[in-house]
């Protein structure tokens, strides 16, 4: 079988990301910056997903190093579409963080959230892996013919990612349940 198709493509993590921005919208309008942003990074995953389907269909990972012209040049190109999605896809999730921050930091200011440093600690864990999961992605997708193994470091930190924010957006869902308390009764009652 052919090894390399993305188990998460960008743009799905992008689609998540753009979701999760609007909804948070409730709270906040949308800036054109996000809406832009989200648009290329939807774009430009969907581009890199089909250029990787397409050369995975045609090619293995070590066709580009020693038999294929053609192989070698089709990698050149996905590795560019590779780095194109993974940095608009960060730069998303760093507008979806902002978004979050100034959410808490309004909410810490009414009062009800705890304090900033229980966040902020893990907003900076959670800025570290990005860039970390960001640069394993990218090189995942340069070393993928000389070392097949690579792709294990983004995935095992897009995991300790996950586990960092949900552990953030759940407290943040106490916070708030916490600090509107008719809301939850209303959801109860329904």
């Amino acid at each position: 079988p052919r090894f390399g198709a993305e188990l998460l493509p960008d743009f799905a993590a992008c689609g998540f990301l753009f979701l999760s921005i609007y909804l948070l919208g409730v709270f906040e309008k949308m800036r054109k910056s996000e809406i832009w942003l989200g648009a290329a990074a939807i774009c430009a995953g969907v581009i890199e997903w089909v250029l990787c389907t397409l050369y995975y269909q045609k090619y293995s990972s070590l066709d580009s190093l020693y038999f294929h012209a053609t192989a070698g040049q089709s990698m050149r190109i996905l590795t560019v579409a590779t780095v194109v999605s993974s940095v608009l896809t960060a730069g998303l999730f760093v507008l979806f963080f902002l978004r979050v921050l100034r959410l808490i930091r309004r909410e810490l200011e009414a009062g009800g959230l705890g304090t900033v440093k229980e966040y902020r600690a893990r907003m900076i864990w959670l800025f570290g892996l990005l860039a970390a999961i960001t640069a394993g992605k990218i090189a995942d997708r340069i070393l993928r013919p000389w070392a097949n193994w690579v792709w294990w470091i983004p995935m095992l930190l897009t995991v300790a990612f996950v586990l960092v924010l949900s552990s953030v957006l759940t407290d943040l869902s106490d916070g708030l349940a916490a600090r509107y308390p008719a809301n939850r009764e209303n959801d109860e009652m329904e």
